[in-house]
């Protein structure tokens, strides 16, 4: 999504301070036990309670999952503002590095990059609105959705956005230095 094309800006700006930024999307992208995104895999779990809720994967037909069952809604939309960069999770720190570093070196690509995220956030934001707060007469599950996962996972990307352990830190400046 953008932020490959995030990866791509941070490479192109060729500093040792853009690598240890990058090094962070990719803390922020992948998990280090598998390259599972922690975030997208939140909306994963979220997701497949939904359509099995609305009986459908097709997202026009999932509506109103607040009303239905507001832990699934509330795990949708955390997941989806975790991944568009929302502060506090851990993607908005990436971007906000990136978009930093981008106005140091060249100012001309910030408009650019607020501009892509911008619209990146309105394409999705505007998919999974009507998904979590429009208006449906869906009944409830019949059984209680396992939401344990999607939490766990909004926790870790919460809690990579608010606190970077220091040996972690440590290891991407000296990635930085090796390869800057």
């Amino acid at each position: 999504m953008v932020m490959h094309a995030l990866h791509a800006a941070v490479l192109h700006l060729g500093q040792a301070v853009g690598v240890f930024e990058d090094a962070v999307v990719v803390r922020d992208d992948n998990d280090a036990a598998g390259g599972v995104p922690r975030d997208k895999s939140a909306i994963f779990f979220a997701v497949g309670h939904a359509t099995q809720k609305a009986g459908t994967q097709v997202m026009e037909d999932i509506r109103g999952l607040m009303r239905g069952n507001p832990t699934i809604g509330w795990g949708l939309m955390l997941g989806t503002a975790a991944i568009l960069g929302m502060p506090p999770f851990g993607v908005f720190a990436s971007e906000f590095l990136i978009l930093t570093q981008a106005m140091a070196l060249h100012p001309w690509a910030a408009p650019i990059l607020l501009l892509s995220l911008g619209v990146a956030f309105a394409s999705v934001f505007g998919k999974v609105q009507p998904m979590v707060f429009g208006d449906s007469d869906l009944k409830k599950l019949p059984h209680q959705p396992a939401l344990v996962p999607v939490f766990v996972h909004l926790a870790l990307v919460l809690m990579l956005g608010l606190w970077t352990p220091p040996y972690l830190a440590d290891w991407y400046r000296q990635a930085a230095r090796l390869i800057g």
